[in-house]
């Protein structure tokens, strides 16, 4: 596999040398470790990604809630710290994405 990057950092992977001429003009020949580079994430992207992760499971949280509600039984602290912790990484402009989410407490006694 060959690897070309493009005048906008763009990278072209092709099986073989024969087929150069369906790259953009410009293309210029470059190694697996600079695709690789030029391929990663960026520290926003890996973060979005973190954010995501912690909205999806704030969003199956909001589960443990509704049974709460209708078992009349009252939201423990540690479910809310729960829920505040993930709206926090989700509002936050940046963070550490390597850090794992924060746990999630056992459903409520009663729900």
């Amino acid at each position: 596999m060959q690897n070309y990057k493009d005048k906008n950092g763009g990278v072209h992977a092709l099986d073989s040398d024969e087929f150069e001429y369906l790259l953009p003009l410009g293309c210029v020949k470059i190694s697996q470790a600079e695709a690789d580079v030029l391929l990663a994430p960026t520290a926003a992207q890996l973060w979005t990604a973190y954010q995501a992760q912690a909205q999806a499971a704030l969003d199956k949280s909001d589960v443990t809630i509704i049974r709460c509600a209708e078992s009349n039984v009252r939201v423990p602290a540690e479910w809310t710290a729960y829920r505040k912790s993930l709206r926090s990484i989700i509002a936050a402009y940046k963070g550490d994405p390597a850090k794992p989410l924060p746990v999630r407490p056992e459903y409520p006694e009663g729900t």
